[in-house]
């Protein structure tokens, strides 16, 4: 009896916590560096220092932005735009600190969620754990933590493993309660982001995993799920098809072979992350064929397919793990072309689980098997191994994501004919250090290395603006509204230039077209003082007291508001308003 009350008291370490504090502490001190980062002007000012939605938080502000006609960077996202706004309502944008803080919090939940959710399915805390690690401290997830503008992985990854997480208990417990749970982060996480959309499938593999019998009621009740998915979809094709971020260049055949080729990539840069970037760029056709490497990387990917098909039917691990990273990569792999890149390393974010789980179960298995004791030394070693690489290739690849120069420096030393990351180093050595030669340098070179990328024309034409050259400006803005019809900042800009020039009558049709395009403060304070020029007072008013709407301390805007006034003859509200400059510091510049 003493020796039984001996061994009661003997208690084991409770590895499952511990697992989860490896895994938290390592994925945050990879990623603290990241909290002295800045904000880098690649979608950043699109989401957060420009965006007006963000920019007040309130009720009304709160239901424009679940309104289904509010699209953010061609996405409907909205309670990733209020976890912005609240952000924003906290600590400004005066430093992007608090900013990248709460992407590194978001990314810690979702790694937290994701071990619970895999701690439930198998019931092994070492599989939890090196599942939830891999996920956190991959290199290829760094675009998704250190980018401000990322926020959308990490707040949809996290309802997406909640959600699973809930069906599991569900199918456990047969306790209704989980699966509304289950819908609900669904829903959450579709309203983060629609990559969510493939779920209702994941649901399928689990019951597939968990051995559970598929009848009309397990079928009836993921019909939610399904009709959710579906309708998020189609919204999402809405949102980019109103961005005008879908493009059908290639021809379908095309896009199979870069739907097969990414394919292979991915698979590789899991195991060897290697010469990352912020975007991978289509490649040049050659008498409109793709190069030799797509067709090589597309056969090895139907040998792998056909490798992993073959075996499926005698491993739920093998069927769990590649469903579960195929079905999540399947819309990001360009049968639709969206936007310029034909991948991109977020695009990882979750479909990485799938393999990692693979690996998790296939080293605990070597652990636990003792038939198996011979390779445990080695897979030990390689496993510590792998873990060790990719930690110190995310820790450098954080420290790439400092600063717009820095990042768009390292993506030209490795992809040189990007158009974009010229442009927007270009755009930032001109508008935040003011070294307008290099600006100009980087811009003309962005041009020759993808002449249809319209940004790079809009900034280097903004420059000529700058420099007093209005001919040639006006060619460059000609160009970008050539290359994308909607382009609102170069209706906006070219506006100014025939404002400039004295063509008010061209001007005022440019800045009509822009405001179509979006209702921006800069619009009407730009066209106020265009119809001032003009003589058309009382729109110059109009636009005045629009503008003041949005930006009621700026004095130079009651300054030539009160000219306006005085020309209609209305002294009154002319001496109010130059009253309010002056209070405003700006009349006393007159």
């Amino acid at each position: 009896m003493a020796h039984k009350k001996t061994s009661q008291s003997t208690k084991k370490p409770n590895l499952k916590w511990i697992y989860l504090l490896v895994v938290v502490f390592i994925t945050a001190g990879i990623y603290t560096p990241s909290l002295n980062h800045d904000f880098t002007n690649w979608d950043d000012p699109g989401y957060v220092t420009e965006n007006a939605l963000i920019q007040k938080l309130d009720a009304q502000s709160v239901e424009t932005l679940f309104n289904l006609e509010t699209f953010v960077m061609g996405n409907y996202h909205p309670i990733t735009m209020l976890s912005l706004a609240w952000d924003y309502d906290r600590f400004g944008v005066k430093s992007s600190r608090g900013f990248h803080l709460m992407n590194l919090v978001y990314h810690l939940l979702a790694s937290i969620a994701l071990y619970f959710f895999i701690l439930e399915l198998t019931g092994i805390p070492l599989v939890a754990g090196i599942t939830a690690l891999v996920f956190g401290i991959h290199p290829m997830h760094v675009e998704s933590v250190a980018w401000v503008a990322s926020r959308k992985d990490q707040l949809y990854a996290l309802f997406f493993f909640l959600s699973l997480w809930s069906y599991v208990k569900y199918v456990k417990v047969n306790n209704p309660i989980w699966i509304v749970a289950a819908f609900v982060a669904f829903l959450a996480s579709l309203l983060s982001k629609a990559m969510a959309a493939p779920l209702p499938v994941v649901l399928l593999l689990t019951d597939f995993w968990m051995k559970r019998k598929w009848g009309a009621v397990q079928l009836l009740e993921k019909v939610p799920f399904f009709a959710l998915a579906v309708y998020f979809g189609l919204l999402a094709i809405d949102a980019q098809d109103a961005s005008s971020a879908i493009g059908n260049v290639f021809s379908l055949q095309q896009k199979l072979l870069f739907a097969l080729s990414s394919f292979w990539l991915y698979v590789v840069k899991f195991f060897v992350p290697y010469k990352l970037g912020v975007l991978y760029p289509y490649p040049d056709l050659v008498n409109d064929s793709l190069p030799a490497m797509f067709y090589v990387r597309a056969l090895l990917s139907l040998g792998l397919l056909a490798a992993v098909g073959a075996s499926m039917r005698r491993t739920r691990t093998l069927a769990f793990g590649v469903g579960f990273f195929g079905l999540m990569l399947a819309l990001v792999l360009q049968i639709i072309s969206v936007g310029q890149a034909i991948m991109a390393d977020r695009y990882t974010y979750l479909p990485y689980v799938g393999l990692t789980l693979m690996l998790a179960l296939g080293v605990n298995e070597v652990l636990a098997n003792q038939s198996l004791k011979k390779w445990k030394n080695i897979v030990l070693g390689g496993g510590i191994l792998f873990l060790v690489g990719w930690g110190f290739t995310a820790r450098a690849r954080v420290d790439v994501w400092s600063d717009t120069i820095t990042l768009f420096t390292d993506q030209i030393e490795k992809y040189p004919n990007v158009g974009l990351a010229y442009n927007n180093r270009g755009k930032f050595y001109a508008a935040n250090l003011g070294k307008m030669d290099l600006a100009f340098a980087d811009l003309s070179k962005g041009i020759e290395v993808d002449p249809d990328y319209p940004n790079s024309y809009l900034n280097r034409g903004n420059i000529f603006g700058l420099r007093g050259d209005h001919d040639r400006a006006l060619q460059d803005y000609n160009r970008a509204l050539e290359l994308d019809a909607k382009y609102h900042d170069a209706y906006l800009n070219r506006a100014i230039t025939y404002s400039i020039k004295g063509q008010y009558e061209r001007a005022l049709e440019d800045f009509a077209r822009a405001e179509q395009l979006g209702k921006k403060p800069s619009i009407y304070i730009n066209r106020a003082y265009c119809r001032l020029s003009a003589g058309d007072y009382q729109g110059s008013v109009a636009d005045y007291t629009t503008y003041l709407s949005f930006d009621p301390q700026n004095g130079a805007a009651y300054y030539y508001r009160s000219q306006a006034y005085r020309a209609l003859g209305n002294a009154s509200m002319a001496q109010r308003d130059a009253e309010a400059a002056k209070s405003l510091g700006f009349g006393q510049q007159r």
